[in-house]
């Protein structure tokens, strides 16, 4: 049987007390707009087979890394994000509360995980 995996990139959190930016999904930048808060996911798919759902048992797809950013603008200057090198905006940057005197945007980015799979592999791995 030859394994198949998704290997999530390693990934230093620092011991702060503050949101971080991590896997350098994005870059924020704008005069009064700092970062409030950052979810990280990691996600994968198992296929079904049938009406019952069952799993195949060889696969696993669709590796990705999710980061859901809220973003608090105490400023006339809108935030800009950019994505970073492997990663792409999945959810454009909108205001929760635009009337606000600090309004506050959310951004979803994806990265997607690329699948290995070993040149050879021991029966049974």
């Amino acid at each position: 049987m030859t394994t198949r995996y998704y290997a999530i990139p390693a990934v230093t959190v620092k011991n702060e007390e503050t949101a971080q930016i991590l896997w350098d999904a994005f870059t924020l930048s704008g005069t009064g707009c700092h970062l409030q808060s950052a979810k990280y996911s990691v996600k994968s798919e198992i296929p079904t087979k049938d009406k019952n759902a069952f799993p195949l048992a060889f696969g696993v797809s669709e590796g990705v890394i999710e980061c859901e950013a809220e973003i608090i603008q105490c400023s006339n200057t809108e935030p800009t994000i950019t994505a970073g090198e492997g990663w792409h905006i999945s959810d454009n940057p909108k205001a929760t509360n635009p009337d606000s005197d600090c309004p506050t945007w959310t951004v979803t980015l994806r990265r997607y995980l690329v699948k290995t799979v070993p040149s050879t592999s021991n029966v049974g791995d």
